[in-house]
């Protein structure tokens, strides 16, 4: 292989470069324009970089719901929950039903969400897979009797409708602070967060005109 063997003094300022032609040697100079590449190239990967963040930033904070750090917004409302049994005599037996009211403004697909119930900060070993009360009688939702309520009685759970979650009886206490998460079934993403602290030690009056479901659409 033909190797060029002779080589020039550059001049001051100047960085040496070759170029073989035929059997020849040719000692070149760099050009300037050469030596301005390398940072030209990484103000334009700076700049394309910071745009690209920018615009992540921008879709994070754009996303419906999204924070790892705030609270979820409480579109479901803990409305009430009742000691008294729904039958007569209406004892006392800690009957442990909860009344959860939509307080939002958009339809729910009640068999895309589903619940999960805390007492005192603790999650309780209660399921409830789905919210539709057709497909809620097929699920093993143990820990829970019965849903009902206008809001499990088609495919939408809708603004100002009401849901009834009864759980096991003797499972809610009159001091005892329930929290309730409405959780996406897909993304299992919390939607919805709710906090119920019970006032004293009195047990609300029964709700008596609610049946388990499809018995009882117009509960009240």
């Amino acid at each position: 292989m033909f190797k060029c063997m002779e080589q020039e003094r550059a001049l001051p300022g100047e960085q040496i470069g070759t170029e073989k032609i035929g059997a020849k040697c040719r000692i070149r100079p760099w050009s300037n324009s050469q030596e301005a590449t390398s940072p030209t190239i990484a103000n334009v990967l700076l700049v394309a970089i910071t745009i690209i963040l920018a615009i992540l930033v921008l879709l994070l904070f754009s996303l419906p719901y999204f924070s790892y750090f705030a609270e979820p917004p409480r579109i479901i409302e803990i409305k009430a929950i009742y000691h008294s049994s729904e039958i007569a005599p209406y004892q006392l037996n800690y009957d442990s039903r909860v009344v959860l009211l939509h307080n939002g403004s958009e339809y729910l697909l009640n068999d895309h969400i589903r619940a999960e119930i805390f007492l005192n900060g603790v999650r309780i070993p209660a399921v409830v897979d789905t919210l539709n009360g057709h497909h809620f009688i097929a699920t093993r939702h143990y820990g829970v009797q019965w849903i009902g309520g206008s809001g499990c009685s088609g495919d939408y759970w809708q603004p100002g409708e009401k849901l009834v979650i009864d759980l096991a009886d003797g499972t809610i206490h009159e001091q005892d602070e329930v929290r309730v998460d409405i959780i996406e079934r897909a993304t299992n993403r919390t939607i919805s967060r709710d906090i119920f602290r019970q006032q004293g030690g009195r047990a609300p009056p029964p709700w008596r005109y609610c049946l388990p479901y499809p018995l009882n659409l117009n509960c009240r």
